[in-house]
């Protein structure tokens, strides 16, 4: 029988509201993969000469690794502390022996040879004293050492200081620097280095000459010798704390030179640019590499100096004696000037890389000689036209959720 309102029907069931998507989860980033140095796999850091490994964040170049982390020579290429300055110094003796003690010494075999006619004129007969007054032979003997004793240093700063700076250079980037590098740096620039540290002498010079002066008017003027006594002494002072001052802003100035080629004048405002903001710091390092330094030259000097002293007033002789005495000092400034060079040359670098980030240029010069060993270009690195700040920190990755909506808004 039907039903009076008609056939029933089952309500149809409400259809469900269909669920919002799950917003898609942003893709973390890929987390840049640190060296694994001391790692179970048995990876070291990198030793001079060795690759260069990478460094997330870098902000050099695309391919160029971080200076932060780069260690092709004998330093890493970054700002250097007090550790590095002389440990790199130390360390060209035994990367590049060739510069760092060939050539010094066969210059002291030189000045054996000059000094012939020293030994000759003190007594061609044995070298034995003459027991009568001091003959023409005698003093003609000794002028010829006093001579080789005063021109040593100078020679050696000519020719040893813009060779080590070149090879110091060329340590810093892991490149054993050949002789030819050596010949170009010294013919071509070692003259303007010499006339720029004759410059300096004299600006020395005219310091110590005023303070002379004002002594000696002090006493033309006055009767007391108390007063001449205390304005010698104030003088004295202010003279050696100038001298030191001039020095000391003056102390990059031929390195300038041998690594930028400019004149006298620009290496000189160049060297008071590098060293005035770092004053006390250039000035303790350099005190500190010439007491080294002599220490050094002074034992291995004197393992030569006291055997050929005994044996000279054993046997009486003169000509020995001076001889040794000589070759004796020229030994230490061949031990010392190189230390020195290489020093200022690690300073001269560690400033650049300070004001100018040089690190990075230093980066690109390891990679040009690692492809092209007998690439000359690194021989010459100008001063930027205007300094840049060293290499800025790389800004950190943005969180994951950044600029993202909250789930279930902006859909």
């Amino acid at each position: 029988m039907s039903h009076p309102y008609g056939s029933w029907q089952q309500p149809q069931q409400p259809q469900q509201p269909q669920q919002p998507q799950q917003p898609q989860q942003p893709q973390q980033p890929q987390q840049p993969q640190q060296p694994q140095w001391g790692s179970a796999q048995g990876a070291r850091p990198p030793q001079p000469g060795g690759p260069f490994p990478p460094h997330a964040g870098s902000a050099l170049p695309q391919g160029l690794p971080s200076a932060a982390l780069m260690q092709p020579g004998v330093v890493p290429l970054r700002p250097l502390n007090l550790g590095d300055v002389l440990g790199g110094a130390m360390q060209m003796y035994r990367f590049n022996p060739r510069a760092m003690l060939l050539v010094p010494m066969l210059l002291i075999g030189g000045l054996a040879l000059a000094l012939a006619p020293a030994v000759y004129f003190l007594d061609p007969e044995g070298f034995a004293f003459d027991s009568g007054a001091i003959t023409n032979r005698a003093e003609m003997g000794q002028a010829f050492a006093t001579l080789a004793g005063v021109m040593l240093p100078g020679l050696l700063t000519a020719f040893v200081s813009p060779m080590v700076s070149t090879a110091t250079h060329g340590g810093a980037i892991g490149l054993r620097t050949g002789p030819f590098a050596y010949l170009r740096t010294i013919i071509g620039r070692g003259l303007v280095g010499i006339v720029v540290g004759l410059l300096v002498y004299v600006i020395m010079v005219v310091v110590l000459g005023i303070a002379v002066g004002v002594v000696v008017l002090t006493h033309i003027a006055g009767d007391s010798t108390a007063l001449t006594v205390a304005v010698g002494i104030v003088m004295g002072i202010l003279a050696m704390a100038a001298i030191i001052t001039v020095s000391t802003w003056m102390l990059f100035a031929p390195y300038v030179v041998y690594r930028e080629g400019v004149g006298p004048i620009t290496a000189m405002r160049r060297s008071y640019r590098l060293v005035r903001h770092a004053f006390w710091r250039t000035l303790g390092i350099y005190f500190l590499l010439n007491i080294i330094g002599n220490i050094i030259s002074s034992v291995l000097s004197y393992v030569i100096h006291i055997p050929a002293t005994v044996v000279a007033a054993v046997g009486e002789m003169a000509g020995l004696q001076v001889a040794s005495t000589v070759l004796v000092t020229g030994i230490g400034y061949a031990l010392l000037t190189p230390l020195l060079a290489a020093g200022v040359t690690m300073l001269y670098l560690d400033r650049r890389i300070r004001t100018e980030g040089f690190d990075v240029e230093l980066g690109r010069q390891a990679q040009q000689v690692a492809a092209d060993p007998a690439s000359e270009q690194w021989l010459t690195s100008p001063a930027p036209s205007s300094p840049a700040p060293p290499n800025p920190a790389p800004p950190s990755p943005a969180p994951p959720n950044m600029g993202q909506a909250p789930w279930g808004q902006g859909r």
